[in-house]
């Protein structure tokens, strides 16, 4: 087994002051900063307060200041859930720009996972390409990012200058970013597989014949990490540190495995061309809002000629919804749940309504390729 030989960072810690999935809900605050409104007013309105970390005086400061629209950015909030965020160190608590300057509006791509669970089960790595919330995967225990590029700029401020493993060429097509990788892991994979690794070699859909490149590590290691025997296996270590990866010598297993980690980061980044391929459908008209009491959302498992059911409010709900994909969780959350809880008392507009059917094909595609990449490892552990 092999340690993630990946630098690794905590990722931001957002307030609900600056996250929103909408970019004109963010610019209103910031006008109020900018607006002849009290201190006092501010902080009771949105529930504000100085810390080591904030200071209202000089958020305000920052406001008038600036042109804050840029400051706006693509934000991963939870899974399967991309919101906007003020990204500033005079607004957020802990921005962790040495991490995030590698993610704004650049290309990458991050694993993200834990370094300890408190939960009763290890379902704690998912995939994204934005700044992080911390709590992206869990409210019990702040998650990690492991980015797969770095982009070495000029005179920028890299947190790894005194770390000598980034041994590869710039990559000219991507700003000169280069992988996130240790040339010993990477030493390690070539002489087990018998196979070269090519540090520009990109895309998804590209065979592997002789060369493997970054993100079929990558689609390797989630893979592994989605398989139900490896959680099972090694439940008691992923609780109490970081994942890690055991390594093939067998090329076709590390073809076929890539092949279906591909798979799920396409489905898990709302890429993947099966999400077009609803199975559910909102066939009541109504306001479209999830409710904020009674308990909403609801779910009805099927009955009879009735398909499962998740209600938003007392007569509207998607239909079609299997129960395994109702109760599937990532990390600690239920996540056809959890999606619908934070937007209690909002009204969900036509996208929301086909991103969230999207979401029931993403997750039942992700149980059944767990199952096939279980199936296709002959045993454990794996050689």
């Amino acid at each position: 087994m092999t340690r993630l030989s990946l630098v690794k960072s905590n990722p931001v810690n957002d307030n609900l002051f600056v996250v929103d999935p909408l970019e004109e809900v963010l610019i209103n605050r910031l006008n109020v900063l900018k607006s002849d409104l009290s201190n006092e007013d501010i902080r009771n309105r949105y529930d504000l307060y100085d810390s080591s970390s904030f200071s209202l005086d000089k958020a305000r400061h920052w406001a008038r200041n600036t042109n804050f629209q840029k400051a706006i950015k693509l934000f991963d909030y939870r899974c399967f859930d991309q919101r906007k965020i003020i990204y500033s160190s005079k607004i957020l608590g802990r921005d962790r720009y040495e991490i995030s300057q590698h993610l704004i509006d650049k290309t990458n791509i991050n694993l993200i996972s834990m370094r300890s669970v408190r939960s009763k089960s290890w379902k704690h790595a998912f995939i994204g390409i934005n700044i992080t919330a911390k709590e992206y995967v869990s409210s019990l225990d702040n998650c990690y990012i492991f980015p797969f590029y770095i982009y070495r700029e000029e005179n920028s401020n890299e947190l790894f200058d005194s770390v000598s493993f980034f041994p590869w060429e710039p990559d000219p097509m991507f700003d000169g970013r280069v992988p996130n990788l240790k040339p010993g892991f990477i030493s390690n994979i070539e002489s087990k597989l018998g196979l070269a690794f090519d540090p520009h070699m990109v895309g998804r859909d590209h065979a592997i014949e002789s060369t493997f490149g970054p993100e079929d590590i990558l689609a390797y290691i989630y893979a592994i990490f989605h398989s139900p025997t490896y959680r099972q296996r090694y439940a008691e270590f992923l609780k109490i540190d970081f994942p890690r990866v055991p390594l093939t010598s067998d090329a076709d297993l590390f073809r076929t495995l890539v092949t279906l980690g591909r798979e799920l980061i396409a489905l898990h980044l709302m890429k993947s061309p099966q999400l077009h391929e609803r199975m559910t459908h909102f066939p009541i008209p109504g306001d479209n809002t999830v409710a904020p009491r009674g308990g909403y959302p609801k779910y009805t498992p099927p009955a009879e000629d009735q398909s499962g059911q998740v209600y938003i409010n007392r007569d509207q709900y998607f239909a079609g919804v299997p129960q395994e994909v109702w109760e599937f969780e990532i990390g600690g959350y239920q996540v056809l749940h959890k999606w619908l809880k934070d937007r209690r008392g909002r009204a969900l507009n036509y996208e929301d309504q086909m991103h969230y059917q999207q979401i029931v094909v993403a997750l039942l595609e992700t149980i059944r390729l767990m199952a096939e990449i279980d199936a296709v490892i002959p045993a454990w552990p794996i050689e």
